[in-house]
């Protein structure tokens, strides 16, 4: 399953890491709805933004960061061309 790795828990102490699971959660939800809300591209650059901030909050290695995003890409390209 290493692979797919989307969403599989990375092990850390960071200010992330620590919080309370159900803050996470709620946070996770307002951020889909906000990112799902947004209605043009320059809407989204301040949710890119955002995760940019998490991932370096969090200290994820960016190569891992890299490597679990990289099969969205394909789900990511079909959405692009069928807009």
């Amino acid at each position: 399953m290493e692979a797919f790795s989307f969403g599989s828990y990375y092990p850390g102490d960071s200010a992330i890491h620590r919080l309370d699971p159900r803050t996470k959660l709620l946070l996770g939800f307002v951020f889909l709805i906000t990112t799902l809300t947004v209605s043009s591209f320059r809407g989204l650059v301040p949710v890119a933004i955002f995760v940019v901030l998490i991932y370096t909050v969090s200290r994820v290695p960016l190569r891992r960061v890299l490597s679990s995003m990289a099969p969205l890409l394909a789900i990511v390209v079909v959405v692009a061309v069928l807009n």
